[in-house]
């Protein structure tokens, strides 16, 4: 794909589409800008492999016959194919997309809205028993339980030392809201496990790659890690990766969480589930794991900056589970006892 042999894959991919004599600008090692005087493309190698391009074509039959107008189109090769392959890879074009709106209120709530409405009208309900994969939230128990145990011995372990490094005093000094959430995380496992009767479970087309390098104004671009699951879990992976890099765009993301809502209400539920997701405390455990061990290769500002994003991942965690208990809760967990 390299050296001597770019403008010959180049030029194979972009005839399959009909495309000749354009100029062509490497913006990044998986994408170009193609242009041709009249109308300027995007070109994408993408990590396809064989067997996920079934859904990837499933996911634009689906945007097509439900009027998903948020899903970005994609341009059809000139014998009807959404990709074209060179090669071990798999291409397709788009429209280009520029966008310099900042990411305020109104597009926090039209981002909410376009992917409330794919989720909504791909909704799969069915009714299921809770006891059908209760064991493995069980089991995600007793993973978090000693989870904590670890946490609390590695707090151990810095306290003791005469000096502490700078990655070790801020494990410490985040230490106490990370307890927190090893609580609320225990309180909402503990409250969706509480019933045994069955109930309505979704599954909807899912980005599962959402972030705001994939959202231009109104349509969210790049699906190749889609697939159908539950809304909470779409939601969790946008909050994320978000939160861990901009702490104070939370609040933003909290404050206009109604636009969703209105469009597409998640149960109970489903709710607790993606505060399960939010509070999920593997990764920050995994970071000091890797500086105790010296198995990361990163320096230590770089080790520093990770356990950062993470605490602001869990911080966000508490204030949105927080949040959901007083906005749409009608049964607290103290009420029922757990």
């Amino acid at each position: 794909m390299g050296g001597n042999n770019v403008e010959e894959w180049l030029t194979a991919v972009l005839s399959a589409y009909g495309l000749h004599q354009v100029s062509a600008t490497k913006i990044s090692g998986n994408l170009y800008k193609i242009e041709d005087g009249f109308q300027a493309y995007a070109l994408k190698k993408s990590r396809l492999s064989d067997k996920e391009l079934d859904f990837f074509s499933h996911v634009y039959w689906l945007a097509n016959s439900l009027q998903l107008r948020s899903i970005l189109p994609v341009y059809l090769t000139t014998d009807g194919q959404i990709v074209y392959k060179w090669q071990k890879h798999y291409f397709y074009l788009t429209p280009w997309l520029e966008s310099t709106r900042p990411f305020r209120d109104k597009e926090i709530q039209d981002f909410y809205k376009n992917i409330a409405t794919i989720h909504s009208k791909t909704k799969r309900p069915r009714k299921i028993e809770l006891q059908s994969f209760k064991d493995s939230f069980l089991s995600y128990q007793t993973y978090c339980k000693d989870c904590q145990i670890h946490l609390e011995r590695y707090v151990q372990l810095f306290e003791q030392k005469e000096y502490m490094s700078p990655f070790e005093l801020l494990v410490c000094t985040q230490y106490r809201d990370v307890a927190y959430a090893f609580f609320e995380l225990n309180k909402r496992l503990k409250q969706f496990l509480h019933e045994d009767t069955a109930f309505t479970w979704s599954s909807s087309l899912c980005h599962m790659n959402l972030k705001i390098s994939h959202l231009f104004d109104s349509y969210i671009i790049n699906w190749e890690s889609a697939r159908l699951e539950n809304a909470a879990a779409d939601l969790a992976v946008f909050f994320r990766n978000e939160t861990k890099k901009h702490g104070r765009f939370g609040e933003l993301l909290q404050q206009n969480f109604h636009a969703y809502m209105n469009v597409n209400k998640l149960t109970e539920k489903e709710l607790q589930l993606l505060l399960i997701y939010l509070l999920s405390i593997s990764n920050y455990l995994s970071v000091i794991q890797q500086y105790v061990s010296k198995t990361s290769q990163e320096t230590m500002v770089e080790q520093i900056i990770r356990l950062q994003h993470e605490y602001r991942n869990i911080l966000f965690g508490i204030q949105f589970s927080q949040y959901v208990e007083k906005e749409f809760e009608t049964v607290s967990a103290e009420d029922i006892n757990l």
